[in-house]
């Protein structure tokens, strides 16, 4: 039974034309079954165990340390692995202003003169 409001149009011909078949085409993955090993050499081996030596190293002489001086130890580690440095501690600014002036006795003529 034909829609009373359907208006015949381009594309609803040509719909009506093609299949309503959908073909699917599937490519298996090859699968390499044989890859060359890659030969290791004694040497990246030996680089791997070195490190891992010298930190086992530095671990065990941090033991002995005190407290104190094992944490300091430790924030420098860090560092030299790439971590980000701390802040450094806030101070006054009538403090930092004459650190300044002792520091750099010409500034303080200059903006002594310059008032």
């Amino acid at each position: 039974m034909a829609d009373p409001y359907f208006v015949p149009t381009r594309s609803s011909k040509i719909l009506k034309e093609t299949a309503h078949e959908v073909t699917v085409h599937v490519e298996q993955k090859r699968v390499d079954s044989f890859k060359p090993k890659k030969k290791s050499t004694g040497d990246a081996e030996n680089g791997l165990d070195m490190k891992q030596a010298r930190f086992e190293v530095y671990k065990f002489a941090q033991s002995g340390l005190p407290n104190a001086q094992r944490q300091k130890n430790q924030k420098e580690l860090a560092l030299k692995l790439g971590a980000v440095p701390p802040k450094n501690k806030a101070v006054n600014y009538k403090i930092l202003k004459k650190n300044w002036q002792r520091r750099n006795p010409k500034r303080r003529k200059w903006r002594s003169s310059r008032v």
